[in-house]
C-alpha cells in the first residue's frame, strides 16, 4: 500500500525503518502518550518490523509517514481492515 497526499507519502514499514522507529518509540512523547514498547536498539526494531509488521501487510500493519518535499520520516500510522 502506499498513499500520497500532495505533502505526504504513507507506506509500508521496511528494515531501512527501523533507526527511525528506535527514535519515535523512544521519544518522549510516545512514552507518556502510547507507553514504551521497549525497543531500545536497531536490532529490536528490525525483528520488530518483520515478525509484528511484514507478516500482517496487507489486512493491518503499521506505516511510515514521510515528508514528501525532503523524504523525512515524521511518524507513523496504522491501518486496519474491518470484518465485512
Amino acid at each position: 500500500m502506499n498513499i500520497t497526499t500532495d505533502r505526504l507519502n504513507i507506506r509500508e514499514l521496511t528494515l531501512k525503518d527501523a533507526p527511525f522507529l528506535v527514535e519515535l518509540l523512544n521519544s518522549n512523547g510516545f512514552i507518556e502518550n502510547i507507553g514504551d514498547r521497549g525497543i531500545r536498539t536497531v536490532k529490536q526494531a528490525e525483528e520488530m518490523i518483520l515478525e509484528k509488521y511484514i507478516v500482517n501487510y496487507p489486512t493491518h500493519g503499521l506505516f511510515i509517514v514521510v515528508r514528501r518535499n525532503d523524504h523525512t520520516a515524521i511518524g507513523s500510522v496504522s491501518f486496519l481492515k474491518g470484518i465485512s
